[in-house]
């Protein structure tokens, strides 16, 4: 089966990949990249990883976007503690097309 072919003798191989994608959620940040983009990166390490809480969902999408998506967050009384993940992901999408309009051309 899978687990004997492939895990079982690369089993230390397999831990520091797993580490190494872990060590990549932790550094993983909205930055430049739209919310659409980051929730994406996240979801892959996800599903790489196998986190499937979505209090840690909540938490590692939250923490990781820019400063004036979080504002807004708190803006529409959504919290990190109790709100659900799609609500999060609906109103950071929402706030960053309103952060795009506010921002001067140049």
């Amino acid at each position: 089966d899978f687990y004997e072919d492939l895990v079982e003798d690369n089993a230390r191989e397999w831990r520091l990949t797993l580490m190494e994608q872990c060590h990549k959620l932790k550094k993983c940040f909205q930055n430049e990249l739209t919310v659409k983009q980051y929730d994406a990166a996240l979801r892959r390490l996800w599903n790489t990883i196998g986190i499937t809480s979505e209090c840690e969902w909540v938490d590692r999408l939250w923490t990781g976007l820019r400063v004036e998506i979080q504002k807004g967050l708190w803006r529409e009384k959504l919290h990190p503690e109790f709100s659900r993940y799609k609500d999060i992901l609906h109103v950071a999408e929402l706030t960053e097309v309103i952060e795009s309009i506010d921002k001067p051309k140049g």
